[in-house]
């Protein structure tokens, strides 16, 4: 078994200059969520592409449409084409992203991880619900402390 955990902000208080401060990270965009493909967009079936877990294109579309949000899909599919058939699927499902792998959002922040306001994955501590409805009720209050714009009404 192997656990990762983040050091700033979980191990010892977040320090790290400028983190945090959204005006330094995007220019019309508030917020970075950086979102795992496998087994939380859709059911984990790697190499393959499982079936689409509910109301996450829904969910993901207004994260990124409603609030602003840019999305980075958060993966560890590196082959070509793992990466292809991913992108293909995620395109032709109309679900909305703005990078894959890629922290070019910060560009002050040489690192290879890849830097978010929030991390939504399946792996994570406590788990994540299979209905995104219900991920949405988790991250809400966490959108809404650190997005500058209106959250909006997600139905």
């Amino acid at each position: 078994m192997i656990i990762a955990i983040d050091f700033d902000g979980t191990i010892v208080e977040n320090k790290f200059p400028d983190i945090g401060r959204p005006e330094l990270l995007t220019t019309e965009h508030n917020m970075i969520i950086a979102i795992d493909f496998d087994g939380t967009i859709v059911e984990n079936k790697f190499p393959g592409i499982g079936k689409p877990k509910p109301n996450a294109k829904k969910v993901i579309n207004f994260l990124h449409d409603g609030i602003g949000a840019r999305i980075i899909i958060w993966t560890v599919r590196t082959a070509k084409n793992d990466i292809w058939t991913m992108r293909q699927y995620l395109d032709s499902s109309g679900i909305k992203y703005d990078a894959i792998n890629d922290g070019r959002f910060v560009p002050f922040l040489n690192s290879p991880k890849i830097y978010a306001d929030i991390y939504i994955d399946d792996r994570q501590a406590g788990g994540l619900p299979q209905d995104w409805d219900k991920i949405w009720k988790l991250i809400a209050p966490q959108v809404r402390a650190i997005n500058k714009r209106p959250a909006g009404t997600y139905k």
